[in-house]
């Protein structure tokens, strides 16, 4: 009974709070609507392409047959998140951390900021520290039970991982120490080795799916691509990303990033940090020790110096080791207070902790108000004609509009959205079009036919240079959309 109430604490309370605070629609930002209907629509995202992700959204957008597809896809991130609490517990009582400490330690995972934002939106994020989490299990159920079953699941984990997201390479050294640490001669082991050689391939051969979308003409939305050898490396490796990695100088770091980072997870963790730290000192089993300290060194140390925006959501792992290390320590203390109701208290006071952090980031966080971002596309639809094409010069629109044509239906009437950042489209291109000698070039999808009416929409950019013989639609809640008639 224990054992059922303790899944039903971890389970129960965050699956209510995701679902209370879940973006209910498209919104949130660009990458988010993108993955709302790219599995939907079996379509490919920008590199490394994330095949997994991709096809199990397909997969959970259609067997989920309630709600809008939007809703559907951000509700798979709740799912992913739900498994990781599942997960990380059952991780924690494998390592004999007492069930009071793994749960509490649970909990307070499940609102650190960062996890639950991404909870609630449609991104890989969550899926990824699944990953993270089910690999690190299987690999410590491997050494705990001696059962060699775990080892091959551990590989097969980790190897599909890589369709998911590549940042799982940087789990590798903590993997390699602690094989080593528990039985090197595994690397010496043949039937070892063809296994996670095969498992290797396995998780190459999932990037095949963006080949088969790349070839296929009906693909309605292809931004990642391969067709060879080299699109395979580019995509793979995330090359367009690569300029953005070791960017920064030692005394950047040392001036910038070290400070920002410590920021970072002193808010992801609040006080919670003082128990983290003396975690380390708890913790007496010293290959899952170095295990943890090698995942926050190379998952900090990677994030440190890559000049990404939206760092955060990288850093989840770290987060989550953090997390662990919390438990190590509350099971040392309840372990060390013999007074029962001393006990009591210490885990009083970490569930008002964890409920005061939840306080804190839920006005943050909280996404169940976004509502802003499908009122006025779904409104630039029924003001539009039948038969017309749409000028986006902002990506986030882009993706919006996009929604609302593949995952929606609205393509069914024969509109289309072509995406200018500036580099495909000028006024020219347009008065071509509307003359009928020229055609409409867009990033990520093909071309419009031609003879269609033409239009421009952007919120948030211009479309002045589209518009110097257009006359705006008389419509006072949307003074952004143009249509562009003949010069």
């Amino acid at each position: 009974m224990k054992r059922f109430g303790a899944l039903f604490a971890i389970t129960l309370p965050p699956s209510i709070l995701y679902l209370y605070t879940m973006l209910p629609h498209i919104g949130f930002a660009a990458d988010t609507t993108k993955f709302q209907y790219v599995g939907y629509t079996l379509s490919t995202t920008h590199e490394t392409g994330y095949p997994i992700y991709t096809v199990l959204t397909f997969l959970f957008t259609r067997l989920v047959w309630f709600g809008q597809i939007s809703w559907r896809a951000n509700l798979f991130s709740a799912v992913c998140t739900i498994l990781v609490l599942l997960v990380s517990y059952a991780l924690l009582r494998r390592l004999a951390v007492r069930r009071t400490a793994a749960l509490v330690a649970v909990l307070f995972l499940s609102i650190t900021p960062t996890l639950w934002q991404y909870a609630l939106v449609a991104e890989v994020y969550t899926l990824n520290l699944l990953f993270v989490a089910t690999a690190l299990y299987c690999l410590i159920s491997w050494r705990e039970t001696g059962r060699d079953r775990w080892f091959y699941a551990f590989a097969l984990v980790y190897a599909l991982s890589f369709g998911n997201h590549m940042s799982m390479i940087l789990l590798l050294p903590a993997i390699i120490f602690y094989v080593c640490a528990h039985n090197w001669r595994v690397l010496l082991q043949p039937r070892k080795i063809a296994w996670v050689l095969g498992c290797v391939a396995l998780g190459a051969s999932t990037y095949l799916y963006i080949y088969w979308r790349s070839i296929d003409p009906a693909t309605p939305y292809l931004e990642a691509s391969i067709t060879d050898w080299q699109s395979f490396v580019r995509t793979v490796t995330g090359q367009r990303f690569q300029g953005m990695m070791f960017a920064y100088s030692a005394e950047q770091l040392a001036a910038e990033r070290i400070p920002q980072f410590q920021a970072i997870f002193v808010k992801e963790l609040k006080l919670f940090w003082l128990l983290a730290a003396f975690g380390l000192l708890a913790l007496r089993d010293w290959r899952v020790w170095a295990a943890c300290v090698l995942l926050l060194v190379t998952y900090t140390g990677f994030n440190l110096n890559y000049a990404i925006p939206d760092i955060n959501p990288y850093l989840i792992p770290g987060f989550w080791a953090c997390v662990l290390l919390i438990a190590f320590a509350l099971n040392w203390l309840l372990a060390k207070i013999s007074w029962r109701k001393g006990r009591h208290l210490l885990v009083m006071l970490l569930l008002f902790g964890t409920v005061w952090q939840m306080a804190r980031s839920y006005p943050f966080v909280n996404q169940n108000g976004n509502i802003w971002g499908a009122p006025p596309i779904e409104d630039v639809f029924r003001t539009i004609d039948d038969d017309s094409v749409l000028i986006l010069p902002n990506v986030f629109e882009a993706h919006m509009v996009w929604y609302f044509l593949y995952a929606e239906g609205y393509a069914d009437r024969n509109i289309y959205a072509v995406f200018d950042d500036g580099h495909l489209l000028s006024p020219g291109h347009a008065v071509g079009y509307l003359n009928g000698n020229g055609d409409l070039q867009s990033l990520f999808v093909d071309a419009p036919p031609r003879g269609l009416n033409l239009y421009c929409y952007s919120a948030f950019e211009n479309c002045d240079r589209y518009t110097g013989a257009a006359d705006l639609l008389h419509d006072d809640l949307y003074p952004h959309l143009f249509t562009l008639t003949r010069p």
